[in-house]
């Protein structure tokens, strides 16, 4: 039981890293494509701040989701196991009895 609870939170550190990794781009990165981009178009960027927030928020709407999935899957599996020890105690003696 306690593996399980292990697993679920080594997953979701690694979402939050993995997210965190692609907002925030190493530095010795950005200065290379800085350099190799003076011949290139620039791309369209946020024109308000209104448009740069929204990306964020929907970023963060989509983890607080995935976040409740976890925890109701958690709630779920954690019922089934309760379920299947009453099953299986209440049956400890009937089983093998002839």
């Amino acid at each position: 039981m306690k593996c399980k609870s292990v697993f679920v939170k080594i997953l979701v550190l690694i979402l939050i890293f993995s997210m965190i990794s692609i907002l925030n781009p190493v530095p010795q990165f950005a200065q290379n494509i800085k350099d190799n981009t003076k011949n290139q178009e620039i791309k369209a960027s946020p024109k308000n701040i209104r448009e740069s927030t929204t990306f964020y928020v929907y970023i963060g709407w989509i983890w607080l989701v995935i976040l409740v999935l976890i925890y109701i899957l958690i709630l779920k599996i954690k019922e089934a196991d309760r379920m299947y020890r009453m099953r299986f105690e209440s049956d400890k003696g009937k089983r093998f009895s002839h």
